[in-house]
């Protein structure tokens, strides 16, 4: 199989397009991939190429192929992987018409001991 080289992809440039295109599907839960989706999925978590390649550029991250190592393992996953994720969720809501907050995935561990900090600290007053 030959690889395509892939380039860092803007999600900032694609943020409405991505949006609009979005729908609730119990499709998309099927194990079944595409095939250009398993070669991407290959490419991205191949441990022979370096682990500080930009695969993923957002408004307030850059992921690595190494970001991308930490997904699929039982317990963990890098927070920059979560916290793009989860702003992709937040742009999906906003189209929808739908007022979230999403807090970032760095705070959330000093919620436990033995920092235990109030979460409600990390709601804007609005929220609360």
């Amino acid at each position: 199989m030959q690889l395509r080289t892939l380039k860092c992809v803007d999600l900032n440039a694609k943020k409405s397009q991505i949006a609009k295109t979005l729908l609730p599907s119990r499709t998309s839960w099927s194990l079944r991939y595409h095939s250009a989706q398993k070669e991407l999925l290959n490419y991205i978590l191949e441990i022979e190429r370096p682990g500080n390649e930009l695969i993923v550029r957002t408004a307030k991250a850059c992921l690595t192929r190494a970001d991308f190592w930490t997904l699929g393992l039982n317990r963990d996953m890098e927070s920059t992987i979560g916290n793009g994720c989860f702003q992709l969720i937040g742009r999906i809501a906003e189209s929808k018409g739908k007022a979230i907050h999403i807090v970032d995935l760095y705070t959330v561990p000093t919620w436990l001991p033995p920092i235990s900090c109030d979460p409600m600290l990390s709601l804007p007053g609005h929220c609360i």
